[in-house]
């Protein structure tokens, strides 16, 4: 005869408040152990990662450093660069200073030199006539003294007379054409006036340049002397930075290195002990799967408890509690509590495959005597159910896929199979109760 319902309801209450109280005969699947070991893994992980995070920004601030490094290597060569490209400036300022001042001795000296030469013959030629007219006075007096005594000598005197009148006639003519020379040269001389004053001019702003670009030198040359002193302590500075920050990253290596070596052991470890209590957790299924083959109709001593959004179930056997976890919470769609189908199967005593590329899961109730044994296929793209003698049901909500797995409605799943759902506050025995208070599904296997 079935227990009452309102006695299962403080049997379920108590295990869910009050689970830790029972011993369980089957090994849970993740032990108290499992769950430091998948702690420390998570604290390892946490490590590695401060540390990888720290490394990266101890880098950024190397490559920050290098650039202010180089940065300051070459604000000397601009410098240095700036310096040499002035002196040839200079050089060639003065090469250009220079040649003008050629220039303008030439064009001063070209005319001078023949007024000078012209200036001496001038005067070359003045004092010969000066000359040959004393002379000339000389003989005009000797001729008058003569009155005629020596008709020869007076011939002789005239002759002399009109040969130095003659010279000095000739040595006139000259002069006038020297002087002519001499006037074309001067106006040429003033003609040349203002080319000459604008070669001065030329020279002077050329000088004037100079200057100035001596005075830029001197500043470039003690401003380079200061960012060579600055450079070389901002240098050193730098670069003990930098191999401080260097020896950092160096040692964060080692013990990122250290830290996965140690992580790759604790999850060894972990993947060990999932797999023992998998190992552990089938066999007791087997065991527990005997046990309510003889005693599947003497009371509710097997159920399974979901509760929407946790990540686990229990297993109630004999009044034993056992926690499963699953790798997806449980959820509400459309008032219909949403599972893994495999998750579905299980609670119900059936055996489920998938066939991926018909996109059918075809659910067989092979263990649980309370239900008929049939098998039904669901469309997990439509939600239509179909079983072996063609009969149709309908979901109201289709299947989902949640991060690779299909999740599916099991109260319709239930149903197909002619498994009776209600509230757990109702007063009535059916497969599947919901429990609005602790939000809460039970799926009573052995119960119709």
């Amino acid at each position: 005869m079935k227990k009452s319902k309102k006695y299962n309801t403080f049997i379920v209450v108590v295990i869910m408040l009050f689970g830790s109280l029972f011993t369980s005969s089957i090994t849970p699947v993740f032990a108290s152990g499992d769950i430091k070991v998948d702690q420390k893994v998570e604290e390892l992980e946490r490590q590695i990662d401060v540390l990888e995070n720290n490394k990266v920004e101890n880098e950024k601030e190397i490559d920050r450093l290098n650039r202010k490094l180089e940065k300051c290597r070459d604000s000397g060569k601009s410098l240095r660069r700036e310096k040499e490209e002035l002196k040839k400036d200079i050089e060639e300022k003065q090469f250009e200073i220079e040649e003008l001042n050629e220039e303008l001795s030439k064009l001063k000296n070209c005319n001078n030199d023949k007024l000078e030469d012209l200036q001496r013959e001038m005067k070359s030629l003045r004092d010969e006539i000066d000359v040959l007219r004393n002379d000339l006075k000389g003989l005009k007096i000797q001729l008058d003294s003569e009155n005629g005594n020596d008709e020869s000598k007076l011939a002789e005197l005239e002759e002399k007379i009109t040969e130095l009148e003659k010279q000095i006639s000739e040595k006139e003519q000259i002069i006038a054409q020297k002087d002519s020379l001499i006037k074309s040269l001067e106006e040429e001389i003033i003609g040349k006036k203002e080319e000459v004053d604008k070669l001065q001019e030329e020279i002077e702003a050329l000088s004037k340049y100079k200057d100035e670009l001596q005075e830029k030198l001197k500043e470039v040359e003690k401003e380079l002397s200061e960012v060579v002193e600055f450079s070389e302590k901002l240098k050193e500075e730098l670069n003990e930075k930098i191999k401080k920050l260097e020896k950092k990253v160096a040692d964060q290596d080692k013990s990122i290195a250290k830290l996965k070596e140690e992580l790759n052991k604790k999850t060894t470890e972990l993947e060990k002990k999932e797999k023992e209590n998998k190992e552990k957790t089938e066999v007791a299924k087997k065991e527990a799967k005997d046990n309510n083959s003889e005693n599947s109709m003497k009371g509710y001593k097997d159920f399974v408890v979901f509760q929407i959004g946790k990540d686990y179930y229990n297993v109630i056997s004999n009044g034993k509690k056992t926690t499963v976890y699953m790798d997806t919470k449980a959820y509400i769609d459309n008032n219909r509590t949403m599972l893994p189908m495999r998750y579905v199967a299980y609670a119900l005593g059936f055996n489920v495959e998938y066939d991926d590329n018909l996109r059918e899961a075809t659910f067989a109730n092979r263990d649980n005597p309370a239900l008929p044994k049939k098998t039904l296929k669901l469309n997990i793209d439509t939600g239509i159910m179909k079983d072996l003698d063609g009969n149709i049901y309908n979901s109201e909500i289709k299947p989902v896929n949640v991060n690779g797995r299909i999740h599916a409605s099991i109260t319709n799943i239930a149903k197909a199979f002619g498994a009776t759902n209600g509230d757990i506050d109702d007063k009535e025995d059916n497969t599947i109760e919901w429990d609005s208070k602790n939000k809460a599904v039970y799926v009573f296997k052995f119960v119709k």
